[in-house]
Formats: structure tokens, C-alpha cells, sequence
């Protein structure tokens, strides 16, 4: 059983990899429902730079801010992606970091945001409002993580995916979702950084990515264009 646990570990960036690819091939290659669904709804259509931009510079500014004030904490998530890592880079000095790219950067944010964003709130979004789609569709985004990091993580990715959501709605398209998504990831790269800073920095750090993440959502939520999420 211990060793079990330990090569779960060791292999959880290729398992979460392989179930993100088994679980959005399933959907769409076996239930004809969500393949209508997605082909009336869920639009991938490309959009603006700033649609693009905006997006991705709150989800990252207000990953960065969550990482910072909970860097105290051990987050049981974030110890296993490090170890995971490690365990890859054992093998190829540099197949560690490929793997972290192509589960956290690649397939969980594609996989995620077609099941929680295109499928949950399209689906919630035919008998309920905009806002409660979103607000439900996060708080599930938020227990999905409970397992692997506990009600801290829980919580943080509550608030992550109600930007998510917010997002999909606002610009129509799961592409910028996708990619805020991939920008939020890039904190557990940044973690090693963030235990060296000293208190000044890390001070300094914590509210200039406040101020960055107010300048992205004010003008995201006044500018973008998003007929389907007014009441």
C-alpha cells in the first residue's frame, strides 16, 4: 500500500495528464448531447487581443496573490506536483519541467474549463442566470479540489473559477478561459521564488499584484461586450 501511495505520487503530473485526456475524450466522443451542446453554445471563436490579455493578467495577477499569502501554508497539492517533478527529472534533468508544463499549463486547463465553464454553466446557464451558473459552477470548480488540497485550496479555486466563469460568460468563448487558466497555473512554477523573497519584498510584491489585478478586472468587466451575461 505505501508503495502504491509513493508511485501515485511520483507519477501524479502523468495521471493527471491521462485522466484530463480520457475525461474530455469520453464527453465528446460518447455523449452525443454535450457534442450538440458544445456546437451551439459553447463558442471557440476567437477574439481580440485585450479579450485575450485582460483576462489573462487577472487570473495570473490573483494567482500570484493567493500563492503569496498562503506561501506559510503546505498546500498537500503543490507538495505532490513538487515531488512529481522531482520524480521526472530524475529520470531526464529537464523532463520534470516538460511534464508540469503539459499537466498544469495544457490538459488541466483545457480539460477543466470545457467541463466546469463550456459544459456546467451552458447547461446551468438554460434554467438559471448568468450569475448563479457562474457561482455554481465555481463552488464545484472549488470541491473538485478539496480532495487534493484540502479547504484552502478549495476555497482559493472557488474564487479562481468564479473568474473563469465570469470570463467564458463575458467574452463568449472558452479560449480566453483556457488561457487565464494556464496563466493562473504558472504560480506553482513560481513557488520556489516566492520562499526565498525577504519581507520587504515579499510586502512589496503582494500589493503590487493587488493593484495589477484591480487594473485588469475594472476595465474587463466595462469593456468587453457580452450581451449574454446582462439580466
Amino acid at each position: 500500500e505505501a508503495d502504491l501511495l509513493q508511485w501515485t505520487i511520483d507519477n501524479i503530473l502523468l495521471i493527471i495528464t491521462l485522466s484530463n485526456l480520457l475525461s474530455i475524450s469520453v464527453l465528446t466522443l460518447i455523449s452525443k448531447p454535450i457534442r450538440s451542446l458544445l456546437s451551439r453554445e459553447v463558442l471557440l471563436k476567437q477574439v481580440s487581443f485585450k479579450e485575450y490579455l485582460l483576462p489573462v493578467m487577472s487570473a495570473f495577477s490573483l494567482s500570484i496573490f493567493f500563492t503569496l499569502i498562503t506561501s506559510g501554508i503546505e498546500i498537500e497539492n503543490s507538495v505532490q506536483i513538487s515531488q512529481s517533478a522531482a520524480y521526472f527529472s530524475q529520470i531526464r534533468p529537464w523532463l520534470g519541467n516538460v511534464m508540469m508544463i503539459v499537466a498544469l499549463l495544457i490538459s488541466a486547463p483545457i480539460t477543466e474549463e470545457f467541463l466546469c465553464r463550456g459544459v456546467i454553466i451552458t447547461l446551468l446557464r438554460q434554467n438559471w442566470s448568468s450569475k448563479t451558473a457562474i457561482l455554481i459552477s465555481a463552488l464545484l470548480f472549488g470541491g473538485m479540489h478539496i480532495m487534493s488540497g484540502g479547504l484552502i485550496l478549495a476555497v482559493l479555486a472557488s474564487f479562481m473559477g468564479g473568474l473563469f466563469g465570469f470570463i467564458f460568460v463575458k467574452t463568449k468563448s472558452l479560449l480566453p478561459a483556457i488561457a487565464a487558466h494556464s496563466a493562473a497555473n504558472l504560480s506553482d512554477f513560481i513557488l520556489p521564488v516566492i520562499s526565498q523573497m525577504n519581507k520587504a519584498t515579499y510586502v512589496i510584491i503582494t500589493i503590487a499584484f493587488v493593484i495589477i489585478f484591480v487594473m485588469c478586472i475594472v476595465p474587463l468587466c466595462k469593456d468587453i461586450k457580452a450581451s449574454a451575461y446582462e439580466e
